[in-house]
């Protein structure tokens, strides 16, 4: 259980609207974590959030459209999505089949 392992309130996984890291965040969810779902920003984002907001009422979802393989790195926020932020305890990547190995970063 990461939301006690690391005393997490949210957790932020890339790659959100689909495969993978769809069922991470639903696997974080299920923790009882609030979920930062990045990925790109089209309707599979909107949709996804839509579906984890019905199925988990209690909890809250931000989505962050981006395109992290952009070689600018211009990944900054808009100004509206920066006024909304949350402080983010756990970072995890979709790619990676355990979640407990793949944890990127812990403020805690």
């Amino acid at each position: 259980d990461l939301r006690t392992k690391y005393k997490a309130d949210w957790a932020l996984v890339t790659g959100a609207s689909s495969g993978i890291g769809k069922a991470l965040a639903k696997a974080l969810a299920e923790q009882g974590l609030n979920v930062v779902l990045v990925a790109l920003d089209d309707m599979l984002l909107m949709s996804t959030a839509a579906e984890m907001r019905k199925s988990f009422p209690n909890l809250q979802f931000r989505e962050v459209g981006v395109d992290l393989t952009l070689s600018d790195g211009d990944t900054t926020l808009p100004t509206e999505q920066r006024k909304q932020a949350s402080p983010v305890f756990l970072v995890l990547r979709a790619t990676c089949p355990h979640p407990q190995k793949c944890i990127l970063h812990s403020s805690r």
